[in-house]
């Protein structure tokens, strides 16, 4: 069995199309400086162990993509806030 990621993964694809790099981009080095970045909040959301948790991390970073990209519309027009959940 290979430890290379299946490029047919649904998951991975999804997240390649999220980020507009090809799924190969994942096989080579990582996504340049940004990549320790990307592992670091995987880990991160990965420890985080409740629904509510999640929603808060999102609702976080979904506030910070819209302010960061001063009104544009394009980081976050197909991703709907979550509203709070009571687990």
């Amino acid at each position: 069995m290979s430890n290379r990621p299946d490029l047919y993964n649904p998951l991975l694809h999804a997240i390649a199309t999220a980020l507009d790099v090809p799924v190969t981009a994942f096989l080579s080095d990582p996504l340049g400086d940004e990549g320790g970045d990307v592992i670091a909040l995987l880990r991160a959301w990965a420890a985080i162990g409740d629904t509510q948790g999640h929603r808060r991390v999102l609702n976080a970073a979904l506030c910070e993509a819209d302010r960061s990209s001063e009104g544009s519309d394009a980081m976050t027009e197909n991703v709907t806030p979550l509203a709070p959940h009571h687990d």
